[in-house]
């Protein structure tokens, strides 16, 4: 030890200051044990005024601490900067265009598709928008036609049905008048005979002339009921449209333009339109010596006069000759009082229809009462 120099005492630490590093050792305790803030989360970070708010370990001002940039470890992770500007726009959806416009085709369908399944009644709400949209609407109306029936030809009936009465489609075309002709005459040649015969009783009540044509050739179909329901919309339209309908059926037997099976179906729509100038182009058909055309041809002469002459061509021919020139109800006179007792039902019933009234009854097999008969009859005519 030096001299002059003085041994500071060794001093016992006092409670004071232990007390005051005990203290602050207890507050470091509980900095250290209080919970880890949480995570700043973005949207967290506070505003730049309160990061620059000055504190007591930022560095004086003219310091360049804040110009170099601080140390990035390795592992943390980059954060990529991106410029607005060089984002490419979205592209852009293109919009829906709207629906076009109905046609008048799809305001048919919508109607016809209501329409076809309409019972009787329930149809005028709906025809009266069908005719609004014109010729439009017939090609719609013949892909349904017949739809929903009101008159079955396959179930039993007393009578045939008015074509404005076979469906509501029917009652459609009808009520287009002669605007319905081309659509009409389309369904007549349809492949299936159902629909060939509600056609031809449509056709019956469009009033173009022109229907007269297709009724005629109607009356030379392959089906029965479609020959049939045309030779009686053909009587319907009265006397002229029966000459016209005759004419063109004569022509072709004379012409021999038919085959077999057409030709017998001419022969019996003349003796269904009740023809008097048919016994002349018959007669020669006896003589082909076709079997089945020879029953239809006298029957249909049986039909037309009254008269049973088989065949006989020569007697027929003299009959011809000599009555040709006299009204048909001549002939059903003369026979009526003088012919086969087989006919003679079948002329009563035919005189009467003439007449439009049955003037009495007589015996099958009494001269006499045919002779009465007969004499009413003519008493009637000539009073006509």
């Amino acid at each position: 030890m030096d001299e002059g120099r003085s041994e500071a005492p060794h001093e016992e630490p006092s409670a004071a200051r232990v007390s005051g590093e005990l203290e602050l050792d207890a507050r470091l305790l509980e900095f250290l044990l209080e919970p880890a803030p949480p995570a700043l989360e973005l949207g967290s970070i506070p505003p730049p005024a309160v990061l620059s708010r000055p504190s007591a370990h930022e560095p004086p001002a003219d310091s360049n601490v804040w110009l170099r940039p601080p140390a990035v470890p390795r592992d943390a992770p980059r954060i990529e900067r991106v410029v607005i500007r060089d984002i490419a726009p979205a592209p852009q959806r293109t919009p829906t265009p709207p629906p076009p416009p109905p046609t008048n085709e799809t305001r048919a369908e919508r109607l016809v598709a209501q329409l076809k399944g309409a019972g009787p009644g329930l149809e005028a709400h709906l025809v009266q928008p069908l005719l609004r949209l014109g010729p439009d609407a017939l090609p719609v109306l013949a892909r349904s036609f017949p739809g929903l029936l009101w008159f079955n030809r396959r179930h039993p009936h007393r009578a045939v049905a008015r074509g404005r009465d076979v469906s509501a489609i029917s009652r459609a075309l009808v009520a287009f008048g002669d605007a319905a002709v081309p659509t009409v005459q389309s369904l007549l040649s349809h492949r299936h005979p159902d629909v060939r015969f509600y056609a031809t009783l449509v056709a019956q009540e469009i009033p173009s002339p022109s229907m007269v044509h297709d009724l005629a050739e109607a009356t030379l179909d392959a089906d029965p009921g479609v020959r049939e329901v045309a030779a009686a919309g053909l009587v319907g339209r009265g006397p002229e449209a029966v000459k016209h309908a005759t004419a063109s059926l004569r022509a072709a037997i004379e012409g021999s333009l038919l085959a077999p099976a057409p030709l017998g179906f001419a022969i019996v729509a003349l003796a269904r339109l009740r023809d008097p100038l048919a016994p002349r182009v018959l007669i020669p058909v006896i003589e082909l010596g076709d079997a089945e055309l020879n029953d239809l041809s006298l029957r249909a002469l049986a039909m037309l006069t009254g008269q049973t002459f088989g065949r006989d061509t020569k007697a027929w021919r003299r009959w011809l000759e000599k009555n040709e020139r006299l009204p048909r109800v001549e002939w059903l006179l003369e026979s009526l009082e003088h012919g086969h007792p087989s006919v003679f039902e079948y002329l009563c019933d035919e005189l009467a229809y003439l007449a439009g009234e049955r003037l009495g009854e007589a015996a099958v097999d009494a001269p006499r009462e045919r002779k009465r008969l007969a004499d009413a009859y003519r008493a009637f005519w000539k009073r006509r």
